[in-house]
């Protein structure tokens, strides 16, 4: 999917035409993706303390992950 963002970054902000302002490649917002696809998050190579924001969005994914549907075997 092209969203217009550089690879292995994600969109943060954009207007609401569609042109990116912001995208960026820190772990909190790069899970969001990963956790829509039900893709492991793996966090072993992230920068905790860096930025506020994408680690607590980090933190939130990884629990909603955890404790989600993702993390359910299929019946």
């Amino acid at each position: 999917m092209s969203d217009g963002a550089l690879p292995g970054h994600v969109v943060v902000e954009a207007t609401p035409q569609g042109e990116v302002l912001q995208a960026s490649d820190r772990a909190g917002f790069t899970a969001i993706r990963r956790l829509i696809d039900c893709a492991n998050i793996d966090v072993s190579s992230a920068v905790i303390g860096a930025d506020y924001y994408s680690d607590t969005l980090l933190m939130l994914i990884e629990l909603a992950f955890r404790e989600g549907e993702c993390n359910t075997p299929a019946q």
